[in-house]
């Protein structure tokens, strides 16, 4: 399930970087769950994403379409567009994703977002292989696994 977190005015062109494979992964620290990212003052990212106003607006169908389409594309049980706020991660819009939004802490996008870059899609091939996400569970609608990730920052 393609799950891509990104600002709105990054769309293309974007160079892919592959996440290392679970076997070439750094081993994780004791305590490998994901760690709220320490946006600096200087970031501008939260202030950009609050100019939008976007989080908590009513659901779109352009954007309703475009994650159909992408679960369409790619064959997957779900997509959706995903908003990285303060403590929360809000989706804009999604395809066969329960919630509407997660807590920060819980998220993959919450340990990615500090290493994007606006040039780049960060993917993981199976989050389910992957010990940095493994023990957070993520599920689509109907019990199907989150196995594969793409974010843009």
């Amino acid at each position: 399930m393609p799950v891509v977190p990104l600002r709105l005015r990054h769309f293309l062109p974007l160079s892919i970087q592959r996440l290392p494979a679970q076997d070439d992964a750094v081993a994780p620290a004791a305590d490998s769950a994901p760690r709220p990212c320490d946006d600096g003052p200087d970031d501008g990212r939260q202030s950009a994403l609050e100019s939008y106003g976007l989080l908590d607006s009513v659901p779109e169908s352009a954007y309703d379409d475009l994650v159909r389409l992408a679960a369409t594309l790619c064959g997957t049980h779900g997509a959706a567009i995903a908003l990285i706020d303060r403590d929360r991660v809000w989706f804009k819009a999604r395809h066969g994703v329960d919630a509407a939004e997660l807590p920060r802490s819980h998220s993959i996008c919450n340990q990615l977002i500090g290493q994007a870059r606006p040039d780049e899609l960060l993917l993981i091939g199976d989050v389910a292989q992957d010990p940095r996400f493994a023990a957070l569970g993520l599920s689509l609608q109907g019990g199907h696994a989150l196995r594969f990730y793409a974010g843009a920052a």
